[in-house]
């Protein structure tokens, strides 16, 4: 089995990486922090890291996606899992948030898994009826947030998931969407929305009571989701999908 993740060496992506590895797939995980990635390598065991390729970019650069389906084409002739599981955030609303982040928040959450999934599509072709897309989205999408461009791009994410479920399912490949809410990861932190791990902490046990369950997610959480939908025969009748993995927060 061929993957690949994008948002892969961080938080909910390096956790799907973890476990595709762990199950002797290979792996082509994509960053944006050359930090993260060197991170993610080094916690990797040596016989592990020969299933491994990681690649650093941008992938709202239609040419740097192009060079990651190219490295997945130099591993395999057929790509059976996509993984869009990066993304940022901003800090509030249509006062706050500026032309320039509005577009970065953008490029990042909508413009790069669409020219990933561009770039991989005949890959994901040939792996098909065993291939299949999994996007993440978030509670925002559903139940707008305080940040609006975040909560407007994952609605986007959505709908391009709906939309290409529809579009791809004559070719057997199956697109899908899951929607966490609080998951402890950099998502946050690398955004510049606390000045250091205390106000992090602190904003995570304000979080807690919202989610019925009562706490927030772990990437693992959202991993174990994001291989179900993954799995050719436990979700082979399953595309289209918008699975809410939010400890309750959406209908709380």
């Amino acid at each position: 089995m061929l993957s690949c993740i994008a948002g892969g060496t961080s938080g909910i992506g390096a956790a799907v990486s973890r476990r595709l590895l762990s199950a002797g797939a290979d792996v082509i995980a994509v960053g944006l922090s050359n930090t993260h990635a060197e991170e993610f390598e080094s916690s990797i065991s040596d016989e592990e890291s020969e299933q491994l390729t990681v690649l650093v970019g941008d992938l709202a650069d239609e040419a740097f996606a192009d060079e990651v389906a190219t490295a997945v084409a130099n591993r395999g002739d057929a790509l059976h899992l996509l993984v869009n599981a990066a993304g940022t955030i901003s800090g509030g609303g249509v006062r706050h948030e500026t032309a320039e982040i509005w577009r970065r928040v953008m490029r990042t959450n909508l413009d790069a898994p669409f020219n990933l999934i561009k770039a991989c599509l005949d890959l994901l072709a040939v792996g098909a009826p065993a291939s299949s897309i999994v996007n993440v989205s978030s509670v925002c999408s559903l139940r707008p947030c305080s940040s609006l461009s975040y909560s407007v791009s994952k609605a986007g994410v959505d709908m391009l998931t709906k939309s290409l479920a529809r579009e791809l399912a004559p070719m057997r490949i199956r697109v899908n969407s899951v929607n966490p809410s609080v998951v402890r990861t950099n998502l946050q932190k690398s955004a510049g929305l606390f000045e250091d791990e205390a106000g992090y902490a602190s904003w995570v046990t304000e979080m807690e009571p919202s989610h019925p369950i009562g706490r927030i997610g772990e990437p693992d959480d959202i991993a174990e989701a994001i291989l179900f939908l993954a799995d050719a025969h436990k979700s082979s009748w399953t595309t289209g999908a918008i699975l809410s993995v939010d400890g309750g927060r959406g209908v709380a």
